[in-house]
């Protein structure tokens, strides 16, 4: 009998400090990095649907208004329009160069 409430109280035990672990690691606030890039890619996604004018999910050349030779280098299939993808990956390039531009 001892050995069932003893059982019983690790058990409850145990899940109790389950759920506050869960419910600490849902509080705690994510690291500052990871918050940063979410607010990045946020500003990125807001960025995109801007300037795809036509909001068919993609930036035609039409639709892009700086150097075209920007355009041309990011546009990975040469397909004549940015995807998400494209547009993502020329965010990131121009993000790391203001970056290394400020360590300078």
């Amino acid at each position: 009998m001892k050995k069932m409430v003893w059982m019983s109280a690790l058990a409850a035990l145990a899940l109790s400090c389950a759920a506050a672990a869960t419910v600490t690691a849902q509080t705690v606030p994510q690291p500052r990095r990871q918050q940063m890039r979410a607010r990045v890619e946020q500003r990125v996604q807001k960025r995109f649907a801007r300037l795809d004018q036509n909001k068919d999910g993609v930036i035609a050349k039409s639709e892009w208004r700086r150097n075209p030779r920007i355009f041309d280098r990011f546009d990975a299939n040469h397909d004549g329009v940015l995807s998400q993808d494209e547009f993502q990956r020329l965010a990131r390039r121009l993000a790391h160069r203001h970056l290394a531009a400020q360590r300078r």
